[in-house]
């Protein structure tokens, strides 16, 4: 976790406190913790849904 803090760059308690049950992590935080951990996020269509 303390790896993840610093490259992601957070302070530890900080990371603690988002990824618990009560956290709420905004999205920026999100892209920075995958960062950190050498993750990127996509968004792609689902193509099982039809546009009406």
């Amino acid at each position: 976790m303390a790896a993840v803090a610093e490259k992601a760059p957070l302070k530890r308690e900080s990371l603690y406190r988002m990824l618990s049950p009560r956290g709420n992590p905004a999205l920026s935080n999100q892209f920075s913790i995958l960062h950190g951990m050498g993750l990127k996020m996509t968004i792609q269509p689902d193509k099982t849904v039809t546009a009406s």
